[in-house]
């Protein structure tokens, strides 16, 4: 979401005049943090079950770091870029920034406008335009799906025992949402992120091997029929 702020410039000892944009931008942000508050009522029940348990948990704070298990139950406000300003001697006229708002599983955009519109009821210098094609709404795919035990059966077959992968919600955006979006149960599995977007990213070539296995003997099965996974 991008919010523009527009008031009176002046002298930058003129605060009697104006507040100015940025410190009105400052208490608009201030409010959106907030949101991160609102829980997420419609939350599949299978979803709200497999959040609630503790090895699920526990995977997902180790994958993703120390709270990402809890970040997953309601909305995250991210203020990704801010600029305002012209002169450090003069109140700004005007400010903009962008808003990174990402929704649990269940929790629906409308209703998030409709609390953000609230909050701007009374800054009248305040708008906002939500940017449509980076909208994405929250989605899933049931965690006791077939095909879920499909991968986790063969992922022990390759692995060893003790090698299934854990089913757990992620709170970035896959491709898996397209086809979500078309009624198609989707599943993201792939190799360790422990040195996915940082310096050095790689992965180690017995993995990605192993990875290759998995996913050809588990589409296999599936596309034949198998209902032997568990």
């Amino acid at each position: 979401m991008t919010f523009t702020i527009k008031t009176e410039a002046a002298h930058g000892a003129y605060i009697h005049r104006t507040e100015g944009a940025i410190r009105i931008a400052s208490r608009v942000i201030q409010r959106l943090l907030a949101l991160e508050t609102m829980g997420s009522p419609d939350m599949p029940p299978s979803i709200r079950a497999q959040l609630q348990r503790r090895d699920v948990r526990s995977r997902i704070d180790e994958v993703m770091g120390s709270g990402a298990a809890a970040s997953m139950l309601h909305p995250t406000v991210n203020i990704g870029t801010i600029n305002g300003g012209v002169k450090v001697n003069m109140i700004p006229s005007t400010c903009v920034f962008e808003a990174d708002i990402r929704l649990p599983i269940g929790l629906s955009a409308e209703t998030v406008v409709v609390k953000i519109l609230a909050m701007l009821q009374d800054v009248p210098e305040a708008s906002f335009e939500v940017q449509q094609a980076a909208s994405n709404p929250a989605n899933s795919s049931a965690p006791d799906h077939h095909l879920v035990g499909v991968i986790r059966k063969n992922a022990e077959l390759v692995r060893g025992k003790g090698g299934a992968p854990l089913a757990i919600p992620s709170l970035g955006a896959t491709d898996c949402k397209f086809w979500r979006y078309a009624g198609v149960p989707a599943y993201s599995f792939g190799v360790s992120p422990e040195t996915m977007a940082a310096v050095d990213e790689r992965v180690s070539v017995k993995e990605f091997v192993d990875l290759v296995k998995i996913q050809a003997l588990a589409a296999g099965d599936y596309l034949m029929g198998s209902r032997d996974a568990t």
